[in-house]
């Protein structure tokens, strides 16, 4: 039985109040102190960025998305900072916003399992490939989608090779019916194209097989916090995109975010990109 007086236990509630405080006000102070740190050391790569911007970009809005990015995500602050640099920097190269509404790319917190350091890892998103394929000299057009089980849908490859999608008119998902593939197509100057369709069990074995972060987040049975789950759409989507990879013409800026997706980048360090890494 616990015979605590009263105001015994109101001075114990009280102290654990104190202390609970005491330890957000300094969790607030060291974040404050690295996002001060990080906002000073981008400053000082303005010239790298200066160098890689393409036209549609200024150096200043890629400085706001950085920082934009950190706010959003304030794990990222607990990453390596010169890996956040480095993503940054791809990103930029790419001519790709991070952490926008348009989706274009991701900066991710990951444990890099070779120096057991949180650095941030750069994920292309399926609009990235978009938007740099119709910025390239060679393409036209190029789409992606998922096929739910009461749309119409059929496929051949060969000779006489077609594509065909029709959703339910009402346009509504949940008419539509749960995923059961994806598919992409790319149209080219020269007015050839090419699609690819996968099953969900295609989709998944790529995801099973390749994804060493959504492996690693089941492991600690943590799926939730992979975008395969929160965004298993957009990430079945872009599977499909990059499996027109062989079959499409690849600007410069292209193959720079193909090798980027999924890596970090860390300016000091020149063989960052043969880390290993799992998600955070």
């Amino acid at each position: 039985m616990n015979t605590a007086k009263p105001e015994e236990k109101t001075s114990e509630a009280l102290d654990k109040a104190i202390a609970i405080k005491e330890t957000k006000d300094i969790s607030k102070a060291v974040m404050g102190t690295k996002y001060e740190t990080f906002k000073n050391l981008i400053d000082r790569y303005k010239a790298d960025f200066q160098m890689l911007v393409p036209k549609h970009m200024d150096v200043e809005k890629v400085f706001r998305l950085a920082i934009s990015a950190v706010r959003r995500t304030p794990k990222l602050l607990e990453c390596e900072q010169m890996s956040i640099i480095g993503a940054m920097l791809e990103a930029t190269s790419c001519g790709l916003e991070v952490n926008t509404a348009m989706k274009e790319a991701f900066l991710v917190p990951f444990q890099n399992n070779k120096n057991q350091k949180l650095e941030a890892q750069l994920i292309i998103g399926y609009r990235g490939f978009i938007k740099l394929f119709l910025n390239s000299p060679k393409g036209t057009t190029i789409f992606g989608a998922a096929v739910r089980e009461r749309d119409l849908f059929d496929y051949a490859y060969g000779t006489e090779e077609f594509l065909t999608h029709k959703p339910p008119k009402s346009g509504k998902v949940a008419d539509r019916g749960e995923i059961t593939a994806f598919y992409a197509y790319a149209k080219m100057e020269n007015k050839s194209y090419r699609f690819i369709v996968m099953s969900i069990e295609e989709v998944n074995k790529v995801r099973d097989t390749y994804s060493s972060g959504y492996k690693a987040a089941k492991e600690r049975g943590k799926e939730d916090e992979s975008p395969w789950v929160a965004n298993y759409e957009d990430m079945g989507i872009k599977t499909c995109i990059r499996g027109l990879e062989p079959f499409i013409p690849k600007s410069a800026e292209i193959q720079r975010a193909l090798n980027a997706d999924g890596n970090t980048f860390n300016p000091l360090e020149a063989d960052a990109e043969n880390a290993q890494y799992e998600v955070i």
